[in-house]
């Protein structure tokens, strides 16, 4: 009898056990709830399921999700959707990108463009050390240290969050190839002097004076450092002897600054392998005999189209 008791007490155990085990594991797949309506459509579509409950194990096979324009306020239930390789969130109305720093997977980025993204932290990214693309133009950001870690970046876009001044964070990441950093507050470029990858560079509308620092960039192809014709919204730069040092360039621009001598272009020793130069609203003396119109001449005469008209 005591035996029958014990093997009952046994297979007990087993079956409670068992259910515990069984509990845990469905208690992993739980329903997801997302605070924002939009964003849970554009989930349900990518999930090819319109009604019911979104559970965790329906959401592992999205990668991809383009939630351009959708008009999403809170990202709140997205940290979820944990094997996310590429995200566009463009054209939003977001300013807490904290669920992201749960997407460990994710490769390319995009929160801005333009209006109405209202964003200024960037803290949550700090941890997404897969990323190679991300864009963060038209937003509110100040402090890139978030940045620092992510080695893998391939390409960075900053443009018009007005606020920039210190990109000394960006100063490790060797693996850009593409930054655009127009339409900010910097002064100082020397940090992107470590950048010796980096073939294409925007830094337009901005307050950079000082260029020499980018002559370790052997291998830009692109080099725009011009802007929009207004006072207080614009590089001054005068000197660009540091163009003389950088081989690989197909592109320059340097519309509204304040150059006067056009002559270091002429003496890059790959000058034929430039495409278009804008000198435009500069302090070049274009007159007929003058010798910013000669060397002018000579590049037309070598195949480089000359943007010079007007002058200021």
């Amino acid at each position: 009898m005591k035996k029958k008791i014990f093997l009952l007490f046994a297979l007990l155990v087993i079956f409670i056990i068992s259910g515990g085990l069984i509990f845990a594991e469905d208690a992993e797949d739980y329903p997801v709830e997302f605070a924002d309506k939009s964003l849970e459509r554009a989930v349900r579509e990518a999930s090819n399921k319109d009604v019911g409950d979104l559970y965790i194990s329906e959401l592992e096979s999205i990668t991809e999700l383009n939630l351009f324009a959708k008009g999403i306020n809170s990202l709140e239930g997205l940290q979820h959707l944990t094997n996310l390789e590429k995200l566009d969130l463009n054209q939003n109305y977001i300013a807490d990108i904290e669920p992201l720093a749960e997407l460990s997977q994710l490769r390319e980025l995009t929160i801005g463009a333009w209006e109405p993204n209202q964003l200024s932290d960037i803290s949550p990214l700090a941890g997404l050390e897969k990323l190679e693309y991300l864009n963060l133009s038209g937003n509110r950001i100040k402090d890139l240290s978030p940045l620092k870690n992510l080695i893998k970046l391939k390409e960075i876009n900053l443009w018009r969050n007005f606020y920039i001044t210190d990109i000394s964070p960006l100063a490790n990441l060797n693996s850009l190839k593409k930054l655009n950093l127009s339409g900010n507050q910097i002064c100082d470029i020397s940090p992107l002097s470590q950048l010796t990858d980096l073939e294409e560079l925007i830094l337009g509308n901005n307050q950079v004076r000082d260029i020499s620092s980018l002559y370790t960039l052997k291998n830009l192809r692109v080099l725009n450092i011009g802007g929009t014709p207004l006072p207080e919204d614009g590089n001054k730069v005068r000197d660009i002897s540091v163009v003389k040092h950088l081989p690989n360039l197909e592109l320059l621009n340097f519309y509204d600054n304040r150059i006067s001598d056009i002559s270091p272009v002429l003496k890059n020793e790959n000058v034929a392998g430039i495409e278009q130069i804008d000198m435009r609203m500069n302090l070049l003396d274009i007159s007929a005999s003058s010798k910013s119109m000669e060397i002018i001449n000579e590049l037309t005469e070598k195949g480089v189209e000359v943007l010079y008209e007007p002058q200021k």
